[in-house]
């Protein structure tokens, strides 16, 4: 993937955890880029945050994921470090700045489903992000498009069927946790890597196996 945008294009942010990127992830992307909402895409992992003892995968590993699904989609789509790199807590409004710092000639928007309509009134600023970026809504299970909400924060919803399906990443670890399979919630790509690095397997608290033996 380059590194560079090109001039005047219209780049999609897509963040999220990756840990691990679902279908969701993947049907979202596409959705963006069959629309043209947006001329490139990048997925954007976020800091390294507190997943679980037991269950979170590096930051790393959660960008190489990114890659990975990156490069299953296609030349129009890449992985960016944006908010890995950053030192400190990563606030959006913070990262759309430096995006538009770093490439000028590029107009940014983010990607949300419509779960989060309810709380980005929490996040950082976000009367002058509204004026930063454009937000893409995409439709979650149990989340109707509240229009007030849209009209508010200016949101650009993906109009057309479901675009998000109803699987969460914390859903993929507690069955793999639990020792069941992944088929069908996440991409196969991941779906490879996640069993070649035997992320999110069962695990036993060592002080309960001292306590054992």
């Amino acid at each position: 993937m380059t590194t560079e945008a090109k001039s005047n294009r219209r780049i999609a942010i897509l963040g999220g955890a990756y840990n691990p990127p679902t279908i969701a992830y993947e049907k979202i992307v596409r959705a963006v880029l069959q629309k043209d909402a947006a001329q490139e895409v990048w997925l954007m992992p976020y800091q390294e945050r507190a997943f679980g003892k037991f269950m979170a995968a590096t930051a790393q590993q959660r960008f190489r994921m990114a890659e990975l699904l990156a490069g299953q989609i296609g030349d129009r789509v890449r992985a960016s470090e944006a908010e890995i790199a950053r030192q400190g807590k990563s606030y959006t409004i913070d990262t759309v700045r430096e995006l538009k710092r770093l490439y000028p000639d590029c107009e940014f928007c983010w990607i949300i489903g419509t779960d989060l309509l309810y709380e980005l009134s929490d996040w950082k600023d976000i009367e002058a992000l509204t004026t930063e970026v454009t937000f893409l809504g995409v439709l979650r299970p149990g989340y109707p498009v509240n229009a007030q909400l849209v009209d508010r924060y200016r949101v650009q919803l993906l109009l057309g069927p479901r675009l998000m399906p109803d699987v969460s990443a914390s859903l993929v670890r507690q069955r793999l946790a639990a020792g069941k399979n992944m088929q069908g919630l996440v991409p196969e790509v991941i779906e490879r890597y996640i069993e070649a690095e035997r992320l999110y397997q069962p695990q036993t608290d060592p002080t309960s196996v001292q306590k054992e033996e």
